[in-house]
């Protein structure tokens, strides 16, 4: 897992290099997700914590929550739910 992280950003930063004008948002907001993601993992890895170590992960952790909403945008799972209360 830790040789996939590497990897991640990367391939995540190509696949969505040339989005549509009205997409750049998500797009960049996920790849923001992405990457507060890959260091969270990075740190958490670390064989002993400090404080500071602490501190980046804690940071890493808000900053993937503040973007993590875009993968929830639009799955149809969302969709469903939404057909279901209204049928209810």
């Amino acid at each position: 897992m830790r040789n996939l992280m590497k990897f991640l950003v990367p391939v995540f930063a190509s696949a969505l290099r040339d989005p549509a004008p009205n997409q750049r948002d998500d797009f960049n907001r996920a790849l923001a997700c992405v990457k507060a993601y890959s260091g969270f993992f990075n740190v958490s890895h670390y064989l002993s914590h400090t404080e500071s170590t602490i501190r980046y992960m804690l940071d890493y952790l808000k900053e993937m929550h503040k973007y993590i909403k875009v993968f929830s945008e639009g799955r149809k799972t969302k969709q469903i739910h939404s057909e279901i209360d209204r049928l209810c």
